[in-house]
């Protein structure tokens, strides 16, 4: 082998080399730092919406309808947040609320009434 072919094979290989250990550095796509972060922020927001929830239902009764339209508006900024869609309703028995965030478009989270958060399965494509 010419010693230019063999150059350039080692500076394939190297290339190649290091684009697999950027993807195991970064894990799989759903397991990734980022999407880990907004995971995180979806959560909060429905753990913050439950709280604005509870407030109200102390304040008039557990029978209220708990909606964003319903608490009051500081207590909506908390949880309302950009790019994530949010919305929620029922009383303090049956009240559930479901968000998602507009980059993980697949990733649809749901709190109930006992404030316990599940992923919903992503939609039939």
């Amino acid at each position: 082998m010419s010693k230019k072919f063999k150059n350039n094979l080692i500076g394939i290989v190297i290339f190649v080399g290091g684009l697999i250990a950027i993807n195991l550095w970064r894990g799989p796509p759903d397991m990734s730092l980022r999407n880990q972060s907004l995971k995180e922020m979806v959560h909060s927001s429905l753990k913050r919406f439950h709280y604005a929830c509870q407030h109200l239902w102390e304040d008039q009764g557990s029978g209220e309808n708990c909606t964003k339209e319903s608490v009051p508006k500081i207590l909506v900024e908390t949880f309302d947040l950009p790019g994530i869609n949010i919305s929620g309703d029922g009383n303090q028995e049956d009240w559930q609320a479901t968000a998602r965030h507009d980059t993980l478009m697949d990733q649809i989270f749901i709190i109930d009434a006992s404030g316990v958060i599940n992923r919903l399965d992503s939609p039939p494509k």
